[in-house]
């Protein structure tokens, strides 16, 4: 009988084990093993390549670099693959590396640019809003709310603009509170900036944050923005903004509102007491504060009616009343002010698009109640009295005859 020594045996085990763990360490390096493609692998500056990758850990975010300069975040699938279209930067003529990083894996590929395209131009238009709704070039908060900012990046030339990068300065009495995942803020500087990537010719990309107004800090805040890419040129800056403190809300009319819209319904979600809501009405939505006031006809989808409506300094609504809309006819009534955006007007404190082709804004006088006809796309595009005959639209006495007019 042949006799096995323990010796043997261990011997064997061993050997087993670490054939096992050379084997494991093999395939762990092999998953690891990251590589990525670029299709194609030469051009012109401001041409587009994709990039596709694989070995790759699945589902995770991998960033996609050109020479060193950011261009966009994808996510791979289960397999850890992925695929992306980049823009070439407005670099020199030469061979540059583009790089994919995850948070366990590196790749790299070589790409040659050929020639420079020609140089892109960016313009930049901020806007603000105090309910995060209506956004004009200024309006008014009190310590402890929130602001809330618009910053629109346009394209207008014939040429990609690669790498644009926006930046805001913050003027002392406001906090942000950045939820967008491509920004940051340097508490030091007080310079928020986000990563806005590449814009194709004629387009445009929008960037929205939000700050807390310092619950000690009173006056006024201004503020601006300005962006600039690879291939861009100098530095492009937009208006300024202006936010006042301390204001107070808009002036009411003769029926005890700020502001009486009339129209269909498309929209409504009710407020409780602790959740907001809001209303469309005539293509206008309308914030609703947490425990506003309801009052009249109850507020169906699908139905006609009038609101007389009261707005907090926010300008959201902490009151509606709501009546029957018997002349069906879409209308806006209110205490008009100068806006500040072209093509606009502010009426009881909301801001209203000015339909293309209306002319009656020249004769409105600030601080005078006004009554616009809206069209379907809440834009006003008449008015219905105070103003010269001439340039008023016909359906007055339609008006008049289905049920009496907000203002005579």
């Amino acid at each position: 009988m042949r006799r096995v020594t323990w010796t043997g045996v261990r011997s064997v085990c061993v050997v087993a084990v670490l054939a096992l763990t050379l084997q494991l360490s093999a395939n762990n390096a092999s998953a690891l093993a990251a590589t990525i493609g670029l299709n194609p692998t030469s051009g012109p500056a401001g041409s587009s390549v994709m990039v596709s990758g694989s070995g790759f850990s699945g589902f995770d975010n991998v960033n996609i670099y050109f020479a060193n300069i950011y261009e966009t975040t994808v996510g791979t699938n289960g397999a850890g693959t992925f695929a992306a279209t980049i823009s070439v930067p407005a670099l020199s003529a030469g061979t540059y590396t583009v790089s994919a990083m995850s948070s366990t894996a590196v790749a790299s590929a070589n790409f040659t640019i050929t020639s420079v395209s020609p140089l892109s131009t960016i313009t930049v238009q901020k806007y603000v809003s105090s309910n995060g709704v209506n956004y004009t070039s200024s309006a008014i908060s009190v310590p402890g709310n929130n602001i809330y900012y618009q910053v629109v990046v346009s394209n207008p030339s014939g040429a990609f603009a690669t790498g644009v990068v926006m930046s805001d300065y913050l003027q002392p009495g406001q906090t942000p509170v950045v939820s967008n995942a491509s920004c940051s803020f340097d508490v030091g500087t007080r310079i928020l900036t986000c990563l806005v990537g590449n814009i194709a010719p004629g387009g445009s990309v929008q960037v929205f944050f939000t700050a807390q107004v310092t619950s000690s800090f009173g006056g006024t805040i201004t503020n601006t923005a300005s962006a600039q890419g690879n291939n861009t040129g100098a530095v492009a800056t937009s208006n300024q903004t202006l936010v006042t403190l301390g204001g107070s809300p808009p002036p009411p009319g003769p029926f005890g509102g700020n502001l009486y819209l009339c129209g269909p319904v498309t929209s409504f979600t009710a407020s409780t007491g602790v959740t907001p809501g809001s209303v469309t009405v005539s293509g206008v939505l309308i914030p609703l504060a947490a425990g506003t006031v309801m009052s009249g006809f109850p507020i169906v989808v699908g139905s006609n009616v009038c609101l007389t409506l009261v707005f907090n300094t926010a300008g959201v609504a902490t009151s509606v009343g709501t009546s029957s809309n018997l002349p069906t006819l879409s209308v806006a009534c209110g205490i008009y002010n100068v806006s500040g955006v072209p093509g606009t007007i502010n009426v009881g404190g909301i801001t209203f698009a000015v339909n293309a082709g209306s002319v009656f804004i020249g004769y409105l006088v600030p601080g005078g109640y006004y009554c616009f006809m809206l069209n379907g796309a809440g834009q006003a595009v008449s008015v219905l009295s105070n103003i010269p005959t001439s340039i008023k639209l016909p359906v007055r006495q339609a008006y008049r005859a289905g049920g009496r007019m907000p203002m005579d």
